[in-house]
C-alpha cells in the first residue's frame, strides 16, 4: 500500500523517516489500516522517505506498533507524518 495526502496528492510535510510504502495491509473500512500479521510472522515492514527500510510488530489488533507511540499511524506531537492524516491507496486489484 501507499500512504498519500488527502485528494490524492503526495505527503508534503515529511521527514526522513516517514513511511511511503508499506506491506501486509489489509484493505479496511477504519481510519486506520489493519495489518496481517500472519504473512512476515507478526511483522509489518516499510520503506521510508530517505529510501531505508523498517519493520515493526502488529498488534494483536492488527494496528502497526511503534515505538513510543500507540501505534504507527498515531496522530499528534510524535506523529511520523506532521500534522497530515495519511490516507492509504492500496494497489489495482486489492
Amino acid at each position: 500500500a501507499y500512504l498519500m495526502a488527502p485528494g490524492k496528492k503526495p505527503l508534503t510535510k515529511i521527514r526522513s523517516i516517514t513511511p511511503l510504502v508499506m506491506a501486509p495491509v489489509i484493505k479496511s473500512t477504519g481510519a486506520v489500516p489493519r495489518f496481517d500479521p500472519s504473512l512476515y510472522s507478526g511483522y509489518y515492514v516499510y520503506g521510508a522517505a530517505d529510501g531505508s527500510g523498517k519493520q515493526g510488530q502488529i498488534g494483536e489488533t492488527g494496528l502497526p506498533l511503534s515505538k513510543g507511540r500507540t501505534h504507527l499511524f498515531q496522530l499528534g506531537p510524535d506523529s511520523l507524518f506532521g500534522d497530515q492524516a495519511p490516507v492509504v491507496k492500496y494497489p489495482l486489484g486489492f
